[in-house]
Protein backbone atom coordinates (compact mmCIF):
# COMPACT_ATOMS: atom_id res chain seq x y z
CA UNK A 1 0.00 0.00 0.00
CA UNK A 2 1.49 3.40 -0.67
CA UNK A 3 1.91 5.92 1.92
CA UNK A 4 0.90 9.53 1.77
CA UNK A 5 2.13 10.79 4.32
CA UNK A 6 5.11 13.83 3.76
CA UNK A 7 7.98 14.92 5.07
CA UNK A 8 7.14 18.08 7.49
CA UNK A 9 9.81 20.36 5.36
CA UNK A 10 8.00 20.07 2.06
CA UNK A 11 7.67 23.81 0.88
CA UNK A 12 9.55 26.25 -1.08
CA UNK A 13 11.65 27.74 1.23
CA UNK A 14 12.76 24.05 2.21
CA UNK A 15 13.51 23.39 -1.27
CA UNK A 16 16.27 26.25 -1.88
CA UNK A 17 17.80 25.83 1.06
CA UNK A 18 17.69 21.61 0.46
CA UNK A 19 19.00 23.01 -3.36
CA UNK A 20 21.77 25.26 -1.75
CA UNK A 21 23.25 22.64 0.90
CA UNK A 22 21.98 24.92 3.57
CA UNK A 23 19.60 21.89 4.91
CA UNK A 24 21.17 18.24 5.39
CA UNK A 25 18.75 15.82 5.73
CA UNK A 26 18.29 12.22 4.64
CA UNK A 27 15.10 12.73 2.71
CA UNK A 28 16.15 15.99 1.44
CA UNK A 29 17.14 14.51 -1.97
CA UNK A 30 14.05 12.69 -1.98
CA UNK A 31 11.79 15.67 -1.29
CA UNK A 32 13.60 17.40 -4.44
CA UNK A 33 13.12 14.22 -6.75
CA UNK A 34 9.43 14.01 -5.58
CA UNK A 35 9.55 17.92 -6.85
CA UNK A 36 10.35 17.10 -9.79
CA UNK A 37 8.25 14.38 -10.43
CA UNK A 38 11.01 11.06 -10.59
CA UNK A 39 9.86 9.98 -7.36
CA UNK A 40 6.40 9.45 -5.37
CA UNK A 41 6.09 8.92 -1.98
CA UNK A 42 5.34 5.41 -0.43
CA UNK A 43 6.55 1.71 -2.29
CA UNK A 44 7.71 3.23 -5.31
CA UNK A 45 9.90 5.85 -2.99
CA UNK A 46 11.77 2.84 -2.42
CA UNK A 47 12.30 1.93 -6.05
CA UNK A 48 13.28 5.00 -7.05
CA UNK A 49 15.91 5.10 -4.44
CA UNK A 50 17.39 1.85 -5.24
CA UNK A 51 17.48 3.16 -8.86
CA UNK A 52 19.43 6.17 -7.96
CA UNK A 53 21.78 3.85 -5.98
CA UNK A 54 22.40 2.40 -9.39
CA UNK A 55 22.98 5.32 -11.27
CA UNK A 56 25.73 6.38 -9.34
CA UNK A 57 27.35 3.67 -9.76
CA UNK A 58 26.80 3.59 -13.36
CA UNK A 59 28.54 7.20 -13.35
CA UNK A 60 31.20 6.01 -11.16
CA UNK A 61 31.84 3.05 -13.40
CA UNK A 62 31.72 5.58 -16.57
CA UNK A 63 33.77 8.30 -15.19
CA UNK A 64 36.70 6.46 -12.50
CA UNK A 65 39.46 8.08 -14.52
CA UNK A 66 38.81 11.68 -13.13
CA UNK A 67 35.45 11.33 -10.94
CA UNK A 68 35.48 12.77 -7.69
CA UNK A 69 33.01 12.97 -4.49
CA UNK A 70 31.94 16.84 -5.08
CA UNK A 71 31.30 16.17 -8.86
CA UNK A 72 29.24 13.35 -8.14
CA UNK A 73 27.40 15.11 -5.47
CA UNK A 74 26.38 17.90 -8.41
CA UNK A 75 25.64 14.92 -10.83
CA UNK A 76 22.96 14.09 -8.52
CA UNK A 77 21.65 16.71 -6.27
CA UNK A 78 23.36 15.57 -3.38
CA UNK A 79 25.23 17.02 -0.32
CA UNK A 80 28.95 15.38 -1.13
CA UNK A 81 29.36 14.55 2.40
CA UNK A 82 26.38 12.41 2.62
CA UNK A 83 26.85 10.63 -0.54
CA UNK A 84 29.75 9.73 1.01
CA UNK A 85 27.95 8.14 3.57
CA UNK A 86 24.81 7.06 1.56
CA UNK A 87 27.59 4.90 -0.79
CA UNK A 88 29.46 3.24 2.00
CA UNK A 89 25.85 2.70 3.69
CA UNK A 90 24.16 1.02 1.07
CA UNK A 91 27.52 -0.69 -0.84
CA UNK A 92 29.80 -1.04 2.17
CA UNK A 93 32.46 0.44 0.68
CA UNK A 94 33.92 4.16 0.37
CA UNK A 95 33.54 6.63 -2.78
CA UNK A 96 37.39 5.86 -3.10
CA UNK A 97 37.00 2.17 -3.14
CA UNK A 98 34.62 2.14 -5.51
CA UNK A 99 36.33 4.10 -8.02
CA UNK A 100 39.84 2.71 -7.40
CA UNK A 101 38.03 -0.67 -7.75
CA UNK A 102 36.62 0.32 -11.28
CA UNK A 103 40.05 1.69 -11.79
CA UNK A 104 41.91 -1.62 -11.17
CA UNK A 105 38.82 -3.91 -13.28
CA UNK A 106 39.89 -1.64 -16.29
CA UNK A 107 43.51 -1.91 -15.98
CA UNK A 108 42.90 -5.35 -15.49
CA UNK A 109 41.19 -5.87 -18.85
CA UNK A 110 44.22 -3.67 -20.59
CA UNK A 111 46.68 -5.74 -19.27
CA UNK A 112 44.97 -8.40 -20.48
CA UNK A 113 43.76 -8.04 -23.69
CA UNK A 114 46.07 -5.22 -24.93
CA UNK A 115 49.93 -5.19 -25.72
CA UNK A 116 49.99 -1.34 -23.83
CA UNK A 117 52.98 -0.72 -21.85
CA UNK A 118 52.21 -0.70 -18.21
CA UNK A 119 53.07 3.15 -17.59
CA UNK A 120 50.63 3.58 -20.34
CA UNK A 121 47.67 1.65 -19.03
CA UNK A 122 48.85 3.25 -15.32
CA UNK A 123 47.91 6.83 -17.39
CA UNK A 124 44.81 5.67 -18.74
CA UNK A 125 43.00 4.41 -15.95
CA UNK A 126 43.80 7.36 -13.78
CA UNK A 127 47.66 7.33 -12.21
CA UNK A 128 49.75 9.82 -12.71
CA UNK A 129 52.47 7.76 -10.42
CA UNK A 130 53.41 4.80 -12.25
CA UNK A 131 55.01 3.65 -8.18
CA UNK A 132 51.30 4.13 -7.17
CA UNK A 133 49.76 2.03 -9.36
CA UNK A 134 51.90 -1.09 -9.11
CA UNK A 135 51.30 -0.68 -5.27
CA UNK A 136 47.35 -0.07 -5.34
CA UNK A 137 47.76 -2.97 -8.21
CA UNK A 138 49.31 -5.41 -6.44
CA UNK A 139 47.27 -4.34 -3.10
CA UNK A 140 44.05 -5.20 -5.49
CA UNK A 141 44.94 -8.70 -7.19
CA UNK A 142 48.06 -10.04 -4.73
CA UNK A 143 50.40 -9.56 -8.01
CA UNK A 144 52.21 -6.40 -9.66
CA UNK A 145 51.02 -5.64 -13.19
CA UNK A 146 53.97 -7.31 -14.88
CA UNK A 147 52.88 -10.52 -12.93
CA UNK A 148 49.32 -10.36 -13.81
CA UNK A 149 49.99 -10.09 -17.85
CA UNK A 150 52.72 -12.58 -17.60
CA UNK A 151 50.58 -15.39 -15.33
CA UNK A 152 47.26 -14.28 -17.46
CA UNK A 153 49.42 -15.38 -21.36
CA UNK A 154 50.83 -18.55 -19.68
CA UNK A 155 47.79 -19.96 -18.15
CA UNK A 156 44.77 -18.05 -19.66
CA UNK A 157 43.69 -17.18 -15.87
CA UNK A 158 44.73 -15.65 -13.03
CA UNK A 159 43.55 -16.43 -9.28
CA UNK A 160 43.46 -13.36 -6.94
CA UNK A 161 44.87 -13.40 -3.84
CA UNK A 162 42.88 -10.74 -3.32
CA UNK A 163 38.75 -9.88 -4.58
CA UNK A 164 38.24 -7.08 -2.85
CA UNK A 165 39.86 -3.81 -2.67
CA UNK A 166 40.06 -2.24 0.43
CA UNK A 167 41.81 0.63 1.59
CA UNK A 168 44.83 1.29 3.85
Amino acid sequence: MPVDKKPPFVGVRWEVMIAQGVLDHPQAELVLMEKHGLVTWGETSEAAYAKTIIDILQYIEQHYRDCTLPQLGVAFNFNANYLGSLLKEQTGKTFRELVQTQRMLYAETLLRHTNQNISEIAYEVGYESLGFFYRKFKEYSGYTPSQYRECQKRTGEVRHSRRHFQMR
